[in-house]
């Protein structure tokens, strides 16, 4: 009995750990979005601005080293680049790394993204990334 409660109790700082994790990951990812002007909000042409400036060889599209360059997390930079690799040409286009994201952070149609849906849609995402990395 003393080892499940112990391993239960593990299981629920290490949920709470692997949360913060996440957090911290998705606010780093916003905190490097939000860049012109830094108000709490994102909106198209700060992320079409962000592509651009990752996109160093000019050619319209990011590669995976590229995209590498800039991740916040290292050991889910894999997964990532190939859920945003919509088309699987290994490499992301404007329209998957930008259009596609931006369209579907902002709900409202008010050309916005609230830090409040960034959140959202971002910790789904590498949940979902975790839960099928982990294979459960």
């Amino acid at each position: 009995m003393k080892f499940l409660i112990l391993a239960l109790a593990v299981a629920v700082v290490s949920a709470q750990v692997h949360h913060h994790d996440i957090a911290q990951m998705v606010d780093q990812a916003f905190l490097r979005l939000d860049v012109n002007p830094k108000d709490g909000l994102l909106e198209f042409e700060e992320l079409n601005h962000v592509f651009t400036l990752r996109d160093t060889d000019k050619d319209g599209k990011l590669s995976y080293a590229e995209f590498s360059a800039h991740a916040v997390d290292n050991a889910m930079r894999h997964e990532l680049f190939n859920h945003f690799d919509t088309d699987k040409d290994g490499f992301l286009q404007k329209a998957e790394m930008v259009d596609n994201n931006f369209n579907a952070m902002d709900q409202n149609g008010d050309n916005e993204v609230s830090r409040h849906d960034f959140d959202h849609y971002y910790t789904n995402i590498i949940q979902h990334l975790l839960h099928n990395h982990n294979g459960r």
